[in-house]
């Protein structure tokens, strides 16, 4: 009896909105990169930034528009991980944590209370840097996270052998558009990824919880016990 090879239907949703969404235009740097390569690279970039969240790493993502990275704090108010605009980064932040931050505040694009929250995130301890659109700045964000020891992960880059500061990189011509959040393809990839690994800290949590109770409640519980059968319920767990 012969057996039928039955082919896997691999999922073609993320090449579709590539397709859509134009990324795949062909500019100097994209003329022998093929569409699969950037969907394979996306989704790499998309299981690190899940791996890095169930592991509870900090990811510094750089290069959003300030009214998206409001959108995106008020749908993932449960991870650790922080968003900065263009604008409010100053050299030195990464590498050097005394680094004076009094001159950016005089910036009067945005208000000093939202620029004071986004530089106190900046204090904390990274582990992973995303650029996620370039800028003038990206040279010494990759300096920084070169002399610290942090990876960082690139988009809307060359895959040039010469240019090899950036921990991995992505190519396309990725346009990330200020109004359309949840239209981007982007946004609703790094969104769904984030929720993903938020609920599967949630779950290994609450089975770790379970598999190890805490003897002093159960202590708590069966003092009235006879002392047999409470050593016996200690003995077992």
């Amino acid at each position: 009896m012969k057996i039928k090879k039955i082919p896997q239907r691999r999922n073609k949703l993320v090449k579709l909105k590539l397709i859509q969404t134009k990324i795949y235009t062909k500019e100097q740097y994209l003329e022998n990169i093929k569409i699969e390569d950037i969907e394979y690279r996306l989704k790499k970039i998309c299981y690190l930034i899940y791996k890095y969240n169930v592991f509870n790493k900090r990811i510094l993502f750089v290069g959003l528009p300030f009214n998206i990275t409001l959108k995106l704090q008020e749908l993932i108010k449960n991870t650790k991980h922080i968003f900065i605009p263009n604008s409010v980064w100053l050299s030195g932040a990464i590498s050097n944590k005394n680094t004076n931050f009094s001159n950016l505040l005089k910036n009067k694009n945005t208000t000093k209370n939202q620029i004071s929250e986004l530089l106190f995130q900046l204090k904390k301890n990274i582990d992973l840097v995303i650029i996620i659109n370039n800028s003038d700045n990206t040279s010494d964000i990759l300096n920084e996270g070169y002399v610290a020891r942090i990876p960082v992960v690139m988009l809307n880059t060359n895959l040039n052998i010469c240019f090899n500061k950036p921990s991995y990189k992505v190519p396309g011509n990725f346009k990330f558009v200020s109004k359309k959040t949840r239209n981007n393809l982007f946004y609703s990839l790094l969104i769904s990824t984030l929720r993903k690994g938020s609920t599967k800290v949630i779950k290994t949590h609450y089975k770790a919880v379970m598999k190890k109770p805490n003897k002093k409640s159960i202590k708590e519980n069966y003092k009235k016990l006879p002392k047999k059968s409470y050593k016996k319920i200690i003995k077992k767990v």
